[in-house]
């Protein structure tokens, strides 16, 4: 249960919740009853709820909580494919680094590079493998004089490039 909390929790800082009250529930039971329970005692506005989308014979067979919670639901709610839910904060991530990149190669054009590596960095830091913000930082450590550090970027690009981006469709050697 510890652990369910956990990843519910880190999912959760995902999404922008300033201005809405909210309340997280995880219990123990049959979902649609546990959920109509507290729905009744909290009387929310809104229900904001995912759903599988199952269709076909595994519907039928296990039944759907979302439809069974949505029909006798006191409130609005409004439901999620499971995709979506995730896409979100996967969209906002995406857009946080590439923020990041662009202040870090403004930086690099006003000859800031310490500010510059630390953009870079952030970047890196959210998604190692983001190729741009590697050679970014590299081009920040030569201005700098840093040439170890430099080196040690470019090569981190190369590996990336060599190992993700290679055409997997050429012909190994046997």
């Amino acid at each position: 249960m510890k652990r369910q909390q956990y990843q519910y929790d880190r999912f959760l800082r995902g999404f922008e919740s300033e201005n809405l009250k909210w309340t997280k529930t995880i219990l123990r039971g049959k979902p649609h009853e546990e959920i109509l329970r507290v729905i009744r005692e909290a009387q929310p506005d809104l229900l904001v709820m995912g759903s599988q989308g199952r269709t076909g014979l595994s519907r039928l067979l296990m039944g759907s909580t979302t439809e069974r919670v949505v029909r006798e639901m006191p409130c609005s709610v409004i439901t999620l494919k499971q995709e979506h839910v995730i896409r979100f904060p996967l969209e906002k991530e995406v857009a946080d680094i590439e923020t990041h990149f662009r202040r870090g190669k403004e930086l690099l054009k006003k000859q800031l590079m310490e500010g510059a590596v630390a953009q870079f960095e952030y970047c890196i830091r959210k998604d190692v493998l983001f190729i741009p913000a590697w050679e970014g930082m590299a081009v920040a450590y030569r201005h700098m004089g840093k040439k170890k550090e430099a080196s040690g970027c470019e090569e981190m690009a190369a590996h990336i490039r060599k190992h993700l981006w290679e055409k997997e469709d050429t012909p190994k050697k046997s």
